[in-house]
């Protein structure tokens, strides 16, 4: 077996950094924000219940995107990366809030303003939602509000919770028994 010649090594070479498909200018950011902010404050408003509070997180959470950009990945992958980033900063607020005692007052009350009958209807039928939410775990409640509201993946809602994709299915798949079981309970078939 004859010996291979060895290949030097040219140190001084330029080296290439990967191709990043993350956001470089100004339009590409914007792009990002105008498609995933309404969402990710949904979500935020969601858990911590106060429409301040989840601003500020979603503004903290596209901050440190600009910081450090995601380099990698696929844009629903930086989609994922906001959601975890929100769900977590948003976990951490609740921690920090309920060592103090005050969650429970800073719950934001909705404004009272004059809806068109649709949007009263509408409006009925998410707080009603909202009541039976608050009967499933807190797991369950943002694995139902991540798959159906913000139209997330099993995948995608592992990688935002840290949840495994079999305990999102679980989660889900309970969650939603314990609803219809309430729903039949009650007698009512609104949903």
């Amino acid at each position: 077996m004859a010996d291979k010649p060895v290949q030097k090594l040219n140190l001084e070479a330029p080296v290439e950094a990967p191709a990043s498909t993350a956001p470089t200018s100004a339009a590409d950011i914007e792009a990002l924000l105008d498609e995933h902010q309404n969402g990710l404050l949904r979500y935020a408003h969601r858990i911590v219940r106060n429409r301040e509070a989840a601003q500020d997180i979603v503004q903290d959470a596209f901050v440190r995107y600009l910081r450090k950009p995601l380099s990698y990945g696929e844009p629903r992958q930086r989609a994922a990366w906001l959601y975890k980033v929100v769900h977590n900063l948003s976990i951490d607020l609740i921690k920090r809030e309920s060592k103090r005692g005050d969650v429970y007052d800073k719950v934001e009350k909705p404004e009272v303003t004059k809806m068109p009958v649709a949007g009263l209807l509408a409006s009925e039928k998410w707080d009603r939602l909202d009541g039976l939410l608050a009967h499933v775990s807190d797991d369950q409640h943002k694995v139902i509000l991540l798959f159906f509201q913000e139209d997330r993946t099993y995948k995608e809602i592992a990688e935002i919770t840290g949840f495994s994709m079999s305990n999102v299915g679980m989660l889900l798949h309970r969650g939603l028994k314990k609803l219809r079981d309430i729903i039949e309970e009650e007698g009512r078939n609104e949903f």
